[in-house]
């Protein structure tokens, strides 16, 4: 636990690390509806593997097994982590499965992760100059 007490004893003592927390906090909401996006579009696919590749390859016996497997299968292949491997023998047995791993990882790797990338930074840039203004607008007061 040694690690995240000094990670919150530095937040705490730092005042621009804790107006930085504060603002990464704010971004909770729309971090979440596209995180929620992002997991809907992987159910739909981790549905779609178990009705294709469960029990008629070795892959779909060990990834694509059941809803749950083929769920964190999925997202870990979102991190590219399994990439090869996990559509290596499906691929082998039918090349258009392909397209499903092409389809998905088009959607959920370049689209999604960019789209979350740009949501967070958009956000915090603008928190950035909202708090900038008010900082501003409080000088000026006194």
């Amino acid at each position: 636990y040694s690690p995240f007490f000094r990670l919150t004893f530095f937040i705490i003592s730092s005042r621009e690390s804790l107006r930085s927390f504060r603002k990464v906090v704010k971004l909770f909401p729309e971090i979440l509806r596209i995180l929620l996006l992002q997991a809907i579009i992987i159910c739909l696919y981790a549905w779609f593997a178990c009705v294709i590749f469960s029990n008629k390859t070795v892959e779909g016996r060990e990834n694509f097994e059941d809803f749950k497997s083929s769920v964190w299968s999925l997202w870990i292949l979102v991190t590219t982590a399994n990439y090869p491997d996990i559509q290596n023998a499906t691929y082998d047995d039918n090349r258009l499965s392909c397209v499903y791993f092409i389809s998905f990882l088009v959607i959920c790797y370049f689209f999604m992760t960019n789209l979350l990338l740009g949501a967070v930074y958009n956000n915090y840039q603008s928190e950035s100059e909202r708090e900038d203004k008010e900082i501003e607008e409080r000088r000026e007061a006194n």
